[in-house]
């Protein structure tokens, strides 16, 4: 009685509530409120303005270097997406990909990152910047999706790239979930030839029987362990140990989130190959990423 003064205008807060406790997880119940139902109003604004920057081409990427410990060499690129809001300016993914995913936004913005990231590989290619591997990210929607095989295939094909110039990181919490199909598109990707890598490893509890028995390329060191580093002896037991259990895999492994000439000694002294973070690039757009390579080329 205190929240609605019609049977319409009390379903539609009901709504709001439910909506809500979905989001929360399984088992939890939530109570409507004013918040709630403002929560709820900006969220709508947002997804109505990400469907236009869709249309209005709002959307790019940046690209942050990934280097080989021992040359410092660049050997890949993580594609990252950022929106160019006309009014709020630069909009980092953390702010609009969780409604990309509940509005099921996230399939044309997945396949336009897929597309943009391969255009701009065959673009490196051509300018002479060879043997570079571009990660992509996918989030569990994009990577359950019956057409993204078939996406990544005609866009390779587009672009007249091999697969193995690709890889896709999925989250440790997604590879080491229970759903069949998960299993079955890991084995469908690999055997079609892209790379897969774990992000965020060592988060979660995984299973190491299961890890064993899943044909990953990389295994990619949360960074929040490296960031950690100065604060005591866990985080770099921890890191000994995801280096050690990925040579014993067969597993790449690289660090992200490396900001000090500490962090990126100890990692290298510790095995660890491959290197991302601010120590060495930020993520940049395409045309600042071509100067570096060809600065690096003609030093």
């Amino acid at each position: 009685p205190t929240d609605a003064q019609s049977e319409e205008d009390l379903i539609k807060k009901a709504d709001i509530a439910m909506y809500r406790a979905k989001e929360l997880g399984r088992n939890g119940h939530v109570n409507y409120s004013e918040t709630l139902e403002s929560d709820s109003g900006n969220k709508v604004l947002l997804t109505n303005e990400l469907y236009e920057a869709i249309e209005r081409d709002e959307l790019l990427l940046h690209y942050q270097p990934q280097v080989l410990s021992e040359t410092t060499g660049i050997i890949g690129l993580e594609a990252l997406i950022r929106w160019q809001h006309p009014e709020k300016g630069m909009i980092p993914p953390g702010q609009f990909i969780s409604h990309a995913e509940q509005s099921d936004l996230i399939h044309p913005i997945g396949n336009w990152v897929i597309d943009t990231a391969c255009r701009d590989l065959r673009a490196l290619i051509d300018a002479g910047h060879r043997g570079i591997r571009m990660a992509i990210n996918l989030s569990l929607k994009q990577f359950l999706a019956d057409a993204l095989l078939p996406h990544i295939r005609s866009t390779l094909e587009r672009y007249d790239l091999r697969p193995e110039m690709l890889e896709f990181e999925i989250t440790e919490s997604i590879a080491m979930g229970q759903q069949q199909p998960i299993i079955e598109t890991i084995a469908e990707l690999r055997k079609f030839g892209v790379s897969l890598s774990i992000d965020d490893f060592g988060t979660q509890y995984s299973s190491l029987s299961r890890l064993s028995q899943l044909p990953f390329d990389r295994i990619k060191i949360d960074r929040q362990f490296v960031m950690d580093l100065e604060q005591g002896d866990t985080s770099s037991a921890i890191i000994g140990f995801i280096i050690e259990l990925s040579k014993n895999m067969g597993y790449s492994v690289i660090a992200e989130g490396v900001e000090t000439k500490e962090q990126f000694d100890y990692l290298r002294n510790r095995g660890c190959g491959e290197i991302q973070g601010f120590y060495f690039h930020k993520p940049m757009p395409f045309g600042d990423l071509l100067e570096i390579l060809v600065h690096r080329q003609n030093p």
